[in-house]
């Protein structure tokens, strides 16, 4: 007589435990490198390192200044920026973020910022400074903001943005 084994579907209690093992090791190195991901990015919002950061932060401070057609000043620092045109020929060592605060510890850079008017028909020419102050929509004219950044002097990129009077 021959004995019949039968073997029944499934897995043993060790197959559980090993693959539960690897499971849970898994998801500890996932959850490990999002976080490291997530401290990576937050300090780079915080800190910018690279001249378009930099220059994108001219670029954000410029989308919330009034307008003032042929007023400003070039302003030195961020406190000396009230109106659009007070970026226009400003230079800023160390640079300013979009509060218009300079960032401490990024003296090896610097902020060169131009401002100018073109004639919408034909961007390659500049517009004369209006008499009176119009609105958006009748403005013949766009602003171009130019943002260049150098490292130790020397330029890094430089970089320009159509803004609506």
């Amino acid at each position: 007589m021959t004995a019949s084994t039968t073997r029944h579907a499934g897995f043993t209690f060790i197959e559980l435990m090993l693959a539960t093992l690897f499971l849970g090791t898994m998801l500890v190195a996932a959850s490990s490198a999002i976080g490291s991901a997530a401290v990576t990015k937050e300090h780079g919002r915080t800190v910018p390192q690279t001249a378009l950061d930099f220059a994108q932060e001219i670029h954000a401070a410029s989308m919330l200044l009034p307008r003032a057609p042929g007023a400003g000043v070039a302003a030195t620092s961020g406190a000396g920026v009230s109106i659009l045109e007070d970026l226009d020929g400003a230079v800023f060592s160390p640079p300013i973020d979009a509060g218009r605060q300079a960032f401490a510890g990024s003296t090896r850079w610097t902020q060169r910022v131009a401002l100018e008017r073109v004639l919408v028909a034909d961007p390659s020419t500049t517009a004369p400074v209006p008499d009176e102050e119009v609105g958006e929509e009748e403005a013949p004219w766009i602003y171009v903001l130019i943002v260049t950044m150098e490292l130790d002097g020397a330029p890094q990129g430089s970089y320009s943005w159509w803004i609506r009077p």
